[in-house]
């Protein structure tokens, strides 16, 4: 008689194939399942070539802003070019580097539910790195067309 396959069988073979090698292995967070390779015969020593050489050097946090602060952006070929604010301890400048757009969109499935209506939110996101070294997330309400900062990159 043929043993039933385990789930995490069944999910391995799906995500990675039949390979022996690989199985699932400990997780740390909130995915369900992360893939690691056992390659028999190699040697499990790091190559030090490979290695990051500082560390610290690249730790980074995303600070989101208490409340989102109104900004203005000039946008090109659908990329912002440039972000300034009124508000006081926030740079302004030129963008030069960008990444995005994230869309992003929530509570649209709490109406006709009966459930209490929340606060939902319909945008585009980007991270942009200004010419004065300032890391920002801002987005565009696509509701009413307003940007904002939402988080600084420290």
């Amino acid at each position: 008689m043929r043993r039933a396959q385990s789930v995490d069988d069944l999910r391995r073979k799906k995500v990675v194939g039949a390979d022996p090698r690989v199985r699932p292995g400990p997780t740390h967070g909130s995915a369900p399942t992360r893939i690691s390779t056992v390659n028999r015969g190699e040697s499990r020593i790091p190559n030090p070539e490979s290695q990051i050489p500082n560390p610290e050097s690249l730790v980074s946090a995303l600070r989101r802003c208490p409340q989102r602060v109104p900004a203005r952006v000039a946008v090109a070929d659908g990329r912002p070019v440039r972000v300034t604010t009124d508000r006081r301890g926030f740079a302004g400048g030129t963008v030069v580097r960008s990444a995005g757009p994230w869309r992003t969109s929530g509570s649209w499935w709490v109406h006709d539910t009966g459930l209490p209506d929340l606060p939902g939110w319909n945008r585009d996101e980007w991270d942009v790195s200004l010419s004065d070294g300032a890391v920002y997330r801002v987005f565009r309400d696509r509701d009413t067309d307003a940007w904002f900062i939402d988080a600084v990159v420290d």
